[in-house]
């Protein structure tokens, strides 16, 4: 619509966040590298319970469903969606192949929930599928490629495209299989 002042500040604006983004993180890698010291000499890793990870996923999502302002009496709905979401993670699949099925179970549930409550599939969908979202790839992707790993940095970041792919051909598939 040849509105270049606009397209050209939205474009400055990314541009931003992402410089905000890559500073962050070299930020954060000197300072752990700082106060941890050679890379591994922090303390012991703690191994998650799969009670805590339930836990933590039925937050995530009821505070993803805050922050998308779903209705209260929704809200169960979406937290049982973001559940169905970190259950596709649990079985150590793939992440392409997590992500088309969490897309895909979190995808049927809300078409399901929006022909039920006759409310928008989205209010269900959004906190679920926000979980799946393979945004701490490309974030590691970042952080290898800084830090001169540019192999593990490339493999990320396919990793990352193709996670997001299947993102998107779960939810086809799941308003194929079952519309709103």
């Amino acid at each position: 619509q040849k509105n270049i002042v606009s397209g050209t500040g939205r474009l400055m604006e990314a541009g931003m966040v992402l410089i905000s983004l890559v500073f962050g993180l070299a930020v954060a890698g000197a300072l752990e590298g700082y106060f941890m010291g050679p890379q591994g000499a922090g303390g012991p890793e703690v191994a998650a319970s799969l009670a805590l990870e339930c836990a933590a996923a039925a937050v995530g999502s009821l505070t993803f469903a805050v922050l998308f302002e779903v209705p209260i009496r929704l809200a169960p709905l979406a937290v049982i969606g973001g559940l169905i979401a970190w259950l596709s993670t649990a079985p150590d699949l793939p992440s392409p192949t997590a992500g088309f099925l969490g897309a895909l179970g979190v995808g049927l549930f809300s078409n399901l929930c929006a022909r039920l409550t006759d409310r928008p599939a989205q209010a269900f969908l959004v906190p679920g599928i926000i979980l799946l979202v393979p945004g701490v790839f490309g974030f590691v992707s970042f952080s290898q490629l800084l830090s001169g790993d540019i192999t593990s940095g490339a493999s990320g970041f396919a990793a990352t495209v193709t996670t997001a792919g299947a993102l998107a051909i779960g939810l086809l598939f799941a308003n194929v299989l079952l519309s709103a």
